[in-house]
């Protein structure tokens, strides 16, 4: 029997599979963030160490370096059977696979489960009988039982979806502006603006004294709606570097920030 290996682009979806018994790695590399070209472990860490200086996240990607190796390593083409699980919702997941294609002999040799279109759901406890559609914008979103009855939906791509997913993530490579922070937009990765990001984060906190855990989670909330974006970590970076500016008052340790207090400065 043929082993199988399947494969995500976040812990917890690696985690749903695990927990309904489908064995899963995880890449823990975002690869939505940072420098892509080349992918090479130093540059990147050094790229998270300077953007996360001062806070808890500070030393996050030296202490997964190991991890990211190893699931390179162990990913590799093999006599295993391996699936390839995500989102083109995600922008963590989608960058995490076009990485992955583009080290693969052959691109059409994997099996690829895409639930970009969703999942139909049935609950036992509604009246009505027929299925609900759920459309996830991360596969984490997903129960796990409800995660691993797609495991037969897996199918190889064609050679023009591998053409196009590797001809996206070359031309990503080749632009310089999409070295720090890639998004989706109308379902295409892309670079983002330097400025949208600090903007959306600006437009959540309030005139009052609030907590900056609650200002990242609404600054994710509006950015999240339709796609999986950036997450909390890169939020709160922009939100200290609006503090540095002095667009953003605060009060508290800025290392954590659920130790800290925010408000919008006053205009002068």
């Amino acid at each position: 029997m043929t082993d199988t290996i399947n494969i995500t682009f976040t812990e917890s979806s690696a985690g749903a599979l695990n927990a309904a018994g489908r064995p899963a790695l995880a890449l823990p590399d975002d690869l939505s963030l940072g420098p892509i070209d080349p992918y090479d472990l130093e540059a990147r860490e050094a790229f998270f160490r300077a953007l996360y200086a001062g806070t808890e996240y500070e030393s996050w990607y030296a202490d997964d370096l190991n991890a990211i190796k190893a699931f390179w390593e162990e990913t590799r083409p093999g006599n295993a059977r391996r699936v390839v699980w995500l989102t083109r919702r995600s922008a963590r997941e989608y960058a995490g696979f076009l990485e992955f294609l583009s080290r693969e002999p052959d691109p059409c040799g994997i099996e690829v489960v895409d639930l970009t279109d969703g999942i139909d759901v049935l609950y036992e406890d509604e009246p009505d009988p027929g299925p609900d559609r759920i459309v996830p914008i991360s596969l984490g979103e997903l129960e796990p039982d409800w995660l691993a009855a797609q495991q037969d939906e897996g199918r190889a791509l064609t050679p023009d979806e591998a053409e196009y997913y590797l001809r996206t993530w070359k031309q990503l490579k080749q632009d310089e502006d999409s070295q720090d922070v890639r998004t989706l937009w109308r379902g295409q990765l892309c670079h983002t603006v330097s400025a949208t990001i600090p903007q959306a984060v600006l437009d959540a906190v309030p005139d009052e004294w609030t907590s900056a855990a609650r200002v990242i989670g609404d600054a994710l909330g509006a950015l999240s709606m339709e796609y999986d974006q950036c997450g909390d970590a890169y939020l709160y970076s922009r939100l200290l570097g609006l503090i540095e500016m002095g667009w953003v008052e605060a009060d508290g340790d800025t290392r954590a920030m659920r130790l800290l207090q925010v408000r919008r400065a006053p205009a002068e």
